[in-house]
């Protein structure tokens, strides 16, 4: 805390944060994707899928399992019937590479809070092009709209509050150091979506979002839309949503034309990275203005480079209204041909913008390869673990940028791989065979626990990644701190509003 602040509590709000996490993900989609459910017992939650025809796939068959492989593994979806297994051996998912079955069962999440996870932000999130291209028998809900699908997850996430005494929504800083206090998970509500707010009014669902708890958004995700160009990555998003325009369009040639989704870029003379031309619409700077209005903070993951650049001069021109990025990569610290190429990993300027801006950069789980960084007291043996994550969360530490957690859970990506067991996917980053297998057998100190198999499969293991970088020898007070660091950030928003906390509730 700087000089001259002040917290809106005396009290410290200890523990660690994830802040990018989508809880209720089984709404998304039609609530036809994602198989378990995060409310129930666990045998009922958590049980095998034993047809792979409920869930986990589209109506074009050999899509739905490529869009594993295309991930990175050898996927869950489509005919997975390697992975049905869930309760009660779990030899099938929860995994690190899980993308279609649930990862944050309510006595996982308890858990994690028992073990150190103080705050969670809980993303609301769906993909309209993937929900339209669900198999209408799997579909529990015909309407595929994002806001749909993002009000049905605010009503569950509210009724779930209702009978868990440890899980309290928050809608203030003051609130959130309150909950902590009182021993309870503090939970802010955001939204992740490409299309968020419609096409109508947007003013309106925007005030129906914030009186249901909201406090914090991204303008964009996957695809251009009315408010920002976003940062492309993963080409799956962009198939899903080629497939969806070709299959629903009459004149099945106008999906070559720029639109909503397409994208004009133009590649870096230095970095030699391909950016999206498109930075922030008019729309978008006045949504950017109305979140400001009411202290919310400003999540810059998925935004273009140049939509980054105009929302900074729009926060530097109001007190240094602070930002975040709820979940990403440090693009000089990966070596994968894809974080170290894509626009959406971020150069140091934004990082540095991030940190003086005091804010908070959520670092992704990921099971991708680093390069080696300097000062890690983890070696660099074993590429898409912890260890990897290690070097990543260094490489931030080296910056000196406040980190948390920004795991994705539920999100259609993959997790931190198992330094031991099955040695296809173990160190699995590493492409090389002989250098895999050298790596594979320079592994030592297992945490003897499942983690050392599975990687991080579901969020009763986030604590188990912290452990890793202990035993590691990794200073981990960064990560340690990020509750306290996260509401600090909240706090200068209010303070920027210059309006009492007590008339944002």
């Amino acid at each position: 805390m700087k000089k001259g602040e002040e917290r809106s509590h005396s009290k410290i709000a200890a523990g660690f944060a994830d802040v990018h996490n989508h809880m209720f993900a089984e709404y998304a989609f039609g609530g036809a994707w994602l198989h378990g459910h995060v409310v129930g017992p666990i045998e009922q939650a958590l049980s095998s899928c034993e047809e792979e025809a409920d869930h986990a796939q589209v109506t074009l068959p050999f899509i739905s399992s490529f869009i594993g492989r295309i991930i990175g593994s050898t996927g869950d979806t489509g005919n997975h019937s390697d992975k049905h297994s869930g309760f009660p051996d779990f030899k099938g998912w929860p995994r690190w590479d899980t993308i279609a079955h649930q990862q944050m069962w309510e006595g996982h999440l308890l858990e994690a809070h028992q073990h150190g996870l103080s705050l969670l932000v809980v993303s609301m999130m769906n993909f309209e092009p993937l929900c339209n291209l669900m198999p209408k028998n799997n579909k529990k809900f015909e309407d595929c709209s994002d806001t749909f699908a993002v009000n049905k997850q605010l009503a569950v996430v509210h009724d779930f509050e209702k009978t868990h005494s440890w899980f309290k929504i928050v809608l203030t800083p003051l609130e959130a150091r309150q909950a902590i206090q009182d021993g309870k998970l503090a939970v802010i509500l955001s939204i992740e979506a490409s299309h968020i707010f419609g096409d109508g009014d947007w003013r309106k669902e925007f005030e129906d979002a914030y009186s249901q708890g909201v406090r914090t958004l991204q303008l964009g995700h996957q695809m251009n839309n009315r408010f920002t160009g976003v940062a492309m990555h993963n080409p799956i998003f962009r198939i899903i949503s080629f497939i969806n325009d070709f299959l629903n369009m009459k004149h099945w040639w106008n999906i070559f034309r720029p639109g909503l989704f397409g994208f004009r870029y133009e590649d870096d003379p230095i970095t030699r990275v391909r950016k999206n031309r498109k930075g922030l619409t008019q729309d978008g700077r006045d949504l950017l203005q109305e979140m400001m209005k009411r202290g919310m903070m400003i999540d810059l993951a998925h935004e273009s480079e140049k939509a980054v650049r105009e929302i900074q001069a729009m926060t530097k021109a109001r007190s240094n209204y602070p930002v975040y990025l709820s979940h990403g990569h440090f693009r000089p610290a990966m070596n994968d041909g894809k974080f170290s190429v894509w626009e959406k990993a971020s150069e140091d300027w934004i990082v540095d913008y991030i940190r003086d801006s005091g804010g908070v950069f959520g670092l992704r789980t990921g099971p991708e390869k680093t390069m080696s960084v300097p000062g890690t007291a983890a070696p660099n043996d074993c590429q898409g673990s912890s260890k990897s994550f290690a070097q990543s969360y260094q490489y931030g530490n080296s910056r000196g940028v406040a980190i948390a957690f920004g795991s994705d859970l539920n999100g259609f990506i993959q997790q931190i791989r198992p330094r031991f067991g099955n040695v296809n996917e173990t160190c699995g980053a590493e492409e090389n065979k002989s250098e895999r297998e050298r790596q594979q057998k320079a592994q030592t100190k297992p945490l003897n626990r499942s983690f050392d198999q599975t990687g991080f499969g579901d969020m009763s293991k986030l604590p188990d990644v912290l452990a890793e970088l202990k035993n590691f020898g990794v200073n981990t007070e960064n990560l340690e701190s990020s509750t306290e660091n996260f509401i600090l950030m909240w706090e200068k928003a209010i303070r920027a509003t210059r309006v009492s906390d007590y008339f944002l509730r």
